[in-house]
């Protein structure tokens, strides 16, 4: 059963794909990673048709970042949902403990974290 949905927009992010979504494949079968390419034109597309089959990927004309997470907010079936960029998803470990957190704590509604960011040509911003 899908529990927790992260949606990711993404445009042009092909340079960072492989370091942001590659550790989301451990997540477990609670989560689905769930990425919007919002018209991208760099072979993002290809990038994770062939290396993310676990990923629900739909593409759309460029509307935007809002639109993009919209659309995937749409496509979510979580109960939760966590939305993270193109350029720092963060770490599965730290993902789950904000799930876990969330879980043990109903009464909040909304919880937020640092993640490391990932520079233009993919070093670290952090």
């Amino acid at each position: 059963m899908i529990r927790y949905s992260l949606v990711m927009p993404i445009y042009n992010a092909g340079h960072l794909l492989s370091q942001v979504l590659s550790p989301l494949a451990a997540l477990g079968p609670e989560w689905e990673v769930i990425v919007v390419d919002d018209g991208s034109k760099d072979g993002s597309a290809h990038w994770i048709e062939a290396n993310a089959p676990w990923c629900r990927f739909v593409q759309q004309p460029n509307r935007g970042q809002a639109g993009a997470r919209n659309l995937g907010v749409a496509m979510a079936r979580g109960e939760t949902l966590f939305f993270v960029d193109s350029d720092g998803a963060g770490e599965p470990e730290m993902l789950q403990n904000m799930a876990r957190w969330m879980d043990e704590h109903p009464q909040f509604e909304g919880v937020f974290g640092c993640y490391s960011s990932w520079g233009y040509r993919g070093e670290s911003a952090l």
